[in-house]
């Protein structure tokens, strides 16, 4: 039996390594090991444990100088030596009882036990050991395992579409990239796959050429070859797998329990469609679309092999089990919960305590800003947590902060001196026409004339919008069924009515004001105007959708002849400008306020070197926002904590530090945070039109700050600025290359 499993074992492993020969001493190797046994159906209690009985076959070890002395595990000898060296460390001394010669072990041996296979056990003693740290050890790899569990079962989840606030595409994504923080790995290429990529049309092509960069690569090399033919084949392995993807039994018999109901309510009808497909069939998913798959796919590869090399540089022990996560509120309060529990074990006062209390209020900050995140342990066998946030574009086009537009306005309000009356005022109205320019179209829609050109194009552009209004009318004890009720319309009568018949009882739902009173139906603004409290959408957003259909220049004979079109024009212009009027008000009205106080200062050539109060605030704003403040402010120490992972490149917050500091042309010591934080604030601008921070004689755009209307709201949204990508961009690179 035992030969069996070793055969099974090793022949599974040999065909996942690209040369055919296993080494366990790769950790690379050693990670597909892992899935082999996975594969093999062990459970992650016994792989977890092995794996980490196999990592530990040769460890370096010294008694710590500080605290309370524990045992320190270093990564590699010269470590070690070097520790010792600069007096943090000092040799563990051996008990005398002991003999000179030990019994060497072989950590690969398998023994048979209970059906399972564990590592032969070692009979010698080391009287040296902590015991607190083995304790601590067991205590981690149950943590790992736990962890390694739930990740499981929400990729289990992500594979069917079932997703978290990015959409099922972004989840999906970062899904396959937590598990390729473990798994990717560049091979070896043969000569024949090499050259069919270099004598492909276009190698390399835009993306590869900004990963080949990164990388420091050049395109002809062998080197370059390999990276990008692993990364071909690890998506299309992803492809593959998706494809071929079957319900987990914990799925299928959820999807059981679900058909074996007689009525299901909204969420389970939706939940049990998704138990039917998988994300990459699915219309909210991929839609069958094998090449956005692969390039999400590859874009996982991409940040995790960079997030792998950045652990590998940190404080985090990669040569113990460490579990790459997404974040959810479940995954979230478990973590932090067990980081409470290790703190709250400790002794008071000590070093254990004081660690852990510093790594909870990282956590606890850390988790409103993180995507993803690695838990592992450091070298002294404690909890270390890696905070990511994850874009998929390598050229950094991605936002790093949204929220909604009045959301924005609303910390500026709350973050403004009492006494500045009118520009509270001005940013009061701001919150509420970007709050209830909803509530406005639909009280308006009833004044729209629904001519026969206005049907005509409705049919074409809301046709789904349409359906569902028809569906609400039959639909007992909605708003619009008992309206039609109390109208005296029937179901029958409903179902009948033409488009045309059917908008205008749309528009009488909405603008009958007594019934909605009557009905507790009714919201007041701080105007004191009443509106119905009916859904945007689908009530007002089908005309506004109508109108967008109506802008096209085909259909200008429509509207020219149709006061009905020409009616959603207009509201579908006020929808798009409420953001930019509103926008430019608050601006304006900052300008104005300082002005009013002497500012902004200036020197000699018109450069500003000091700004106004507002105008500090609302820089201060949208630096926190984006996280900028929160880069600045990072210790040194725990630079290695943090991770902006965007594509291929990997951030860590000293890059951006520094790039701030470069770019806005501080003239200080970068490590001054609170200077380089002061000389942006005071020296930043809005620009012209109010869609970038710019700094300095040469405007260098810092950040790109964006305020739109984004159905079915409105969005402010920060971008890195153009200076900040290309700076960036150049240090990751050449941190990269020093590796």
């Amino acid at each position: 039996m035992k030969n069996l499993f070793l055969d099974n074992l090793i022949r599974d492993w040999a065909w996942r390594v690209n040369d055919g020969c296993p080494d366990p001493k790769n950790r690379n190797h050693l990670g597909l090991l892992e899935d082999t046994l996975r594969d093999l159906k062990y459970n992650e209690d016994f792989i977890l444990s092995y794996m980490q009985q196999l990592t530990e076959a040769e460890v370096f070890k010294a008694r710590s100088t500080k605290g309370d002395k524990q045992i320190v595990v270093f990564k590699s000898k010269e470590n070690m030596k070097k520790a010792i060296e600069d007096g943090n460390a000092e040799p563990i001394e051996k008990d005398d009882s002991k003999p000179d010669q030990e019994q060497e072990i072989d950590p690969q041996a398998l023994s048979a036990k209970g059906g399972d296979f564990e590592r032969k056990a070692d009979n010698t003693t080391d009287k040296t050991a902590d015991i607190k740290k083995d304790s601590k050890n067991t205590d981690q790899t149950k943590t790992i395992s736990n962890l390694n569990k739930i990740q499981n079962e929400l990729a289990e989840d992500r594979n069917i579409g079932i997703a978290g606030a990015g959409g099922a595409k972004a989840s999906q994504g970062e899904s396959i990239y937590v598990s390729s923080v473990k798994t990717a790995l560049t091979n070896t290429a043969s000569d024949e796959e090499r050259n069919t990529l270099r004598n492909r049309s276009r190698y390399p092509n835009k993306a590869e050429k900004i990963i080949l960069e990164d990388l420091g690569l050049d395109a002809a090399s062998d080197e370059a070859a390999d990276y990008l033919i692993s990364r071909e084949k690890y998506a299309q392995a992803e492809l593959e797998k998706i494809k071929n993807y079957k319900l987990s039994p914990r799925q299928e018999k959820r999807k059981q329990l679900l058909e074996s109901k007689e009525k299901l309510n909204k969420k389970e009808k939706v939940e049990l469609k998704k138990l039917s497909t998988n994300v990459f069939e699915s219309k909210s998913g991929f839609g069958g679309n094998e090449k956005d798959y692969l390039e999400w796919a590859k874009v996982a590869f991409d940040g995790g092999i960079a997030t792998r090399e950045l652990l590998d540089k940190s404080r985090m022990n990669t040569s113990k089990p460490y579990e790459a996560v997404q974040s959810t509120a479940e995954i979230d309060d478990s973590v932090e919960s067990k980081i409470k529990s290790l703190r709250d074990n400790s002794e008071p006062g000590s070093d254990d305590y004081k660690y852990y209390d510093k790594e909870l209020k990282s956590f606890k900050k850390f988790r409103t800003y993180h995507d993803t995140y690695v838990v592992g342990e450091d070298n002294q066998g404690r909890m270390f947590t890696v905070h990511i946030t994850n874009k998929k574009a390598s050229d950094l086009s991605d936002p790093h902060f949204n929220t909604t537009v009045a959301n924005r306005f609303r910390s500026l309000k709350n973050n403004e001196d009492p006494e500045s009356e009118n520009l509270i005022k001005i940013l009061e109205n701001a919150i509420d026409k970007t709050t209830n320019f909803k509530q406005s179209t639909v009280s308006s829609v009833s004044n729209i004339n629904i001519d026969d050109n206005f049907v005509k194009l409705a049919e074409v552009a809301v046709s789904k919008r349409l359906e569902e209004i028809t569906e609400r009318g039959l639909k007992n004890n909605s708003k619009l069924n008992k309206w039609l009720n109390d109208s005296n319309i029937t179901s029958d009568t409903w179902q009948k009515m033409d488009t045309k018949t059917r908008l205008q009882s749309v528009q009488k739902f909405t603008a009958d004001m007594e019934w909605h009173k009557a009905n507790g139906n009714v919201n007041t603004d701080e105007d004191g105007n009443s509106y119905p409290k009916i859904a945007y959408d689908p009530f007002g957003r089908i005309f506004v959708k109508v109108g967008e259909e109506a802008k096209l220049k085909k259909h200008a004979e429509l509207v020219n002849s149709s006061t009905g079109l020409q009616k959603v024009l207009k509201i579908k212009q006020e929808e798009s400008d409420v953001v930019s009027i509103q926008h430019k008000a608050v601006v304006e009205g900052i300008e104005k306020a300082d002005k009013a106080k002497g500012y902004p200062k200036t020197d000699a050539d018109g450069i500003v070197v000091e700004n106004g109060p507002h105008t500090q605030k609302y820089i201060e704003r949208v630096m926190a926002d984006i996280h900028f403040t929160t880069y600045i402010d990072m210790e040194e120490e725990d630079d290695d904590k943090v991770i902006a992972q965007m594509g291929i490149k990997g951030a860590k917050p000293s890059h951006i530090r520094k790039c701030l500091a470069e770019q806005s042309g501080y003239p200080g010591d970068p490590s001054d945070k609170e200077a380089l934080k002061s000389y942006i604030v005071n020296t930043a601008q809005i620009s012209e039109d109010r869609k970038f921070i710019t700094i300095g004689k040469n405007k260098n755009e810092l950040i790109k700050d964006e305020y739109r209307l984004a159905a079915p709201g409105t969005k402010a949204v920060s971008y890195f600025g153009k200076a900040i990508k290309n700076c960036v961009s150049k240090t990751v690179a050449a941190s990269r290359s020093q590796k």
